[in-house]
């Protein structure tokens, strides 16, 4: 993740005196700012297994950026999270990412069930292993059962996701309402 950050911060930097002038509108940065730095950030995000504490870093670092480009001192203008998302015109990054990867994982579930991609779509090792804390790390089949639903009491096994994923229309709903911004 700090490699996507670093890269990201590059192409940034190379385009701040576009980004940040005030002679262009706001939407047309916002623009030129996803497809020229928020797609280095997001390149491979289908993947990625993010627990809360890095989702958090993410949507941070993305702001970070958007109150540069409008230029917003946090210390001098105390805006919530919200007033700065409606004064970007833009959803946390986080939502992209969530739809990003449910729209990866529904096509890869759908395709043929001899193909490599939907063999090991919702591949989890057999070998339970356990990080530094003792905490069984956080597997990409938790993550999509978190994006399926809000209620964190409830998991979906990789055969339920299976199954929602093979009506479009009702799996394609998931991404098109996102959750609401923290």
């Amino acid at each position: 993740m700090d490699n996507r950050i670093a890269l990201t911060w590059v192409a940034f930097d190379r385009l701040r005196k576009l980004l940040t002038s005030t002679q262009l509108e706001v939407r047309f940065r916002m623009r030129l700012l996803n497809a020229s730095c928020i797609s280095i950030l997001l390149y491979g995000c289908e993947s990625w297994t993010l627990d809360s504490e890095l989702t958090k870093r993410i949507d941070i670092f993305v702001r970070k950026l958007y109150r540069i480009m409008l230029g917003i001192r946090q210390a001098e203008a105390h805006l919530t999270n919200k007033t700065l998302y409606e004064l970007a015109g833009q959803q946390p990054v986080s939502n992209e990412i969530r739809k990003r990867q449910l729209k990866f994982i529904g096509h890869c579930l759908r395709m043929k069930p001899d193909e490599p991609a939907n063999i090991y779509a919702l591949y989890e090792s057999k070998v339970k292993q356990r990080n530094r804390q003792g905490r069984t790390p956080f597997s990409y089949i938790n993550q999509l059962s978190t994006h399926i639903t809000q209620d964190k009491q409830l998991k979906f096994s990789s055969d339920d996701i299976i199954k929602l994923a093979m009506n479009k229309v009702k799996w394609n709903s998931l991404f098109v309402a996102p959750k609401k911004p923290a």
